[in-house]
């Protein structure tokens, strides 16, 4: 059943949107984390001199790559799952379970609560969006 649902339009739109989010968010998390090469790049042709330093810079690089990845994820699940409602829930409730990891040491990084207000924002978009075009589609 699941290999005849990934022939599907709506499924192959939805799993080819994913892969570009993905590739955007691990494109800004390249670009912001120093001792990678893409960063390095980025300093060598002085990038930040050239991008002013904004609110909407330092929005999108503290939390771009999240939200990216969480848009990526919940619309792949949701792919897979039968309610629409499911695959958000599913993928908010993983951000924050990692979260609580990172403040209780469990896995290394940064605690930051901002980063569970943009994960769940990401899913609840997804989640619209998936909405709206099932709705439009039918």
């Amino acid at each position: 059943m699941i290999i005849k649902d990934l022939f599907n339009r709506r499924v192959i739109i939805r799993l080819g949107l994913s892969f570009v989010f993905l590739l955007c968010g691990l494109l800004i998390y390249l670009a912001t984390r120093s001792g990678t090469y893409v960063n390095d790049i980025f300093h060598f042709i002085s990038l930040p001199q050239i991008v002013p330093d904004t609110v909407f810079k330092t929005v999108v690089f503290s939390w771009g790559a999240d939200f990216l990845w969480v848009v990526a994820f919940t619309l792949a699940l949701s792919c897979f799952v039968e309610r629409a409602v499911t695959a958000p829930i599913i993928v908010a409730g993983l951000g924050i379970l990692f979260e609580l990891f990172q403040l209780f040491g469990v896995t290394t990084g940064t605690f930051d609560i901002f980063d569970i207000f943009v994960e769940a924002l990401a899913a609840v978009l997804v989640f619209v969006g998936i909405m709206f075009l099932d709705k439009k589609n039918r």
